[in-house]
């Protein structure tokens, strides 16, 4: 005898059926509840009372359910595969509900295990034809050359592709209409109707309002040829769980927006502006300060010497470090291209995880050039000028030095939050395959919170040290300026603090989904 747990909320052939009553639009998470509780009184069981899954599922849209309902299915395939086991007759009438709505499959009547003895892939063959992959209708085929044992996960991902698409719109993606009742020729047209399906892929309008990448998505799942078509299911429950959630959506897989093109299209000239603007304004400062300060009251032999000083050291930092920044913002936009080229397709697990690597690292990356040169340009205007013959003391040369560094650090904390706002925004999405997500990345978002606090914090103790420097000051003129330098920090930083706010909240939910990921995994 075989026994099968019971399982009271009817299944997926119940949901879709009752779902062609209704519109797109009115198809909401109550709605599968409903049946679900209708399907359990019949047999005499109650909805529970407590559960958090209901509570989730009341609350969202269709699409989100659809993709969850998803999600749970491709965990429960990755774990057959991950003991070798293939279902092969997967369809929304193999697919349970609990009162819970949490959906479980069942029916592995027809599936393979290699690990049995005394199995073989030609034993309990079969399945439904409506739900079959393009090579396994042609394994199916008694006179194609394709074997049953020639198939993979990547066949059960392709079935719950159609479910998906069946669930979400209420019929399955290919009409099946054929003209031959020869067997092997009808097979040979519905394999056809598979590897034609995304050539004429054609989304229906409400669905264009959910701002998510169906053809995408689909490509994934729907693909005929089964070596360019996702392999792990596991993957696939990742990138559904992730389209499930509104906030993971928004952040990881959001829509295309004027900003979001801008940046991917001019993104060597934002990684320039956003670090060299800042220095222009703290270099435009640094000079008034300095010759107010310092150079001035020496006499007009020194003043002529600061102001060829001066042009030669920026004419010097300046092309540096846009050259450095230049090559910075190609390298980004090359690695990017190359991720989503059709050469790399699937591609490489190294590849994305080194561009994420890539992308969390820019924004301090931003900070140490400017930084840099600004240290550098410090100890360079005494050592210039004392050449030149100007004789500055030790107490001009430090004031020198200090004044830079200073400018530097108000220069550099700009460049942090600009980039790191928009890389978590735009750069990292296309660079975050759930497919390729690994433990490193956790540390790799840890490591980016800790340094948007650090930055933050310094962002905060800048216009305080500011202030500082005016009370202390005996001259006017230099107490004016370092007023407009506290002024306009004090500015800077409520803008900062915006961006910060923000950014912590973008890297938590990434951090979250990563967790997500990274459990379905194991």
């Amino acid at each position: 005898l075989l026994y099968m747990k019971f399982v009271a909320g009817g299944s997926l052939h119940d949901i879709i059926t009752q779902s062609k009553e209704l519109s797109l639009v009115d198809r909401t998470g109550e709605f599968l509840l409903s049946v679900i509780d209708e399907r359990a009184s019949k047999t005499g069981q109650d909805a529970p009372l407590d559960s958090r899954t209901r509570h989730r599922l009341l609350s969202m849209k269709w699409f989100e359910v659809v993709f969850w309902i998803g999600s749970q299915i491709g965990e429960g395939l990755a774990y057959a595969h991950k003991n070798q086991v293939l279902h092969r007759d997967l369809k929304p009438a193999n697919v349970l509900l609990t009162t819970e709505g949490v959906p479980q499959i069942v029916d592995f009547n027809v599936s393979f295990c290699e690990d049995v003895e005394g199995s073989t892939a030609e034993s309990f063959f079969g399945g439904s034809l409506a739900y079959m992959s393009p090579e396994q209708l042609e394994a199916f085929a008694p006179t194609h050359p394709r074997k049953p044992n020639s198939l993979s996960a990547s066949s059960d991902i392709f079935s719950l592709g159609v479910i998906i698409w069946e669930m979400l719109f209420g019929q399955r993606p290919y009409q099946d209409q054929v003209r031959d009742t020869d067997f092997p020729q009808m097979l040979r047209q519905l394999v056809e109707h598979r590897e034609a399906f995304l050539d004429n892929l054609n989304i229906p309008e409400d669905a264009k309002l959910w701002d998510i990448d169906l053809k995408g998505l689909f490509a994934k799942l729907l693909e005929p040829n089964p070596d360019n078509r996702c392999q792990k299911a596991n993957a696939i429950a990742g990138e559904l769980r992730l389209l499930s959630d509104q906030r993971s959506r928004n952040l990881l897989r959001p829509a295309e927006t004027t900003f979001s093109r801008l940046m991917k299209r001019w993104l060597v000239s934002f990684v320039i502006a956003a670090v060299v603007l800042p220095s222009l304004g703290a270099a435009v400062f640094n000079y008034f300060y300095n010759f107010k300060s310092i150079i001035e009251p020496k006499g007009e032999s020194v003043a002529t010497i600061f102001e060829q000083v001066q042009l030669i050291i920026n004419a010097t930092a300046f092309p540096i470090g846009i050259g450095i920044l230049m090559f910075l913002g190609w390298t980004l936009r090359t690695r990017i291209k190359r991720l989503n080229s059709k050469e790399n397709r699937h591609g490489e697990a190294n590849s994305a995880f080194e561009l994420r690597r890539h992308i969390t690292r820019l924004p301090l990356i931003c900070v140490i050039i400017p930084i840099s040169i600004w240290t550098l340009a410090g100890l360079a205007y005494p050592v210039a000028m004392n050449i030149a013959g100007s004789a500055l003391t030790w107490s001009d040369s430090l004031h020198f030095v200090t004044s830079l560094i200073l400018c530097g650090l108000i220069a550099a904390v700009y460049p942090f939050f600009l980039t790191a706002f928009t890389a978590i925004r735009v750069w990292y999405p296309i660079a975050f395959k759930t497919e390729q997500i690994q433990h490193e990345d956790i540390r790799m978002i840890d490591q980016f919170i800790g340094r948007s606090w650090f930055f933050m914090a310094l962002a905060a103790l800048l216009p305080t040290f500011s202030i500082l420097l005016m009370v202390t000051t005996q001259v006017e003129s230099d107490r004016n300026l370092l007023a407009i330098l506290a002024g306009t920090s004090f500015f800077g930083l409520g803008l900062i603090f915006m961006i910060f706010q923000k950014l912590q909240r973008h890297l938590t939910t990434v951090r979250f989904c990563i967790e997500g990921l990274l459990q379905g995994n194991e």
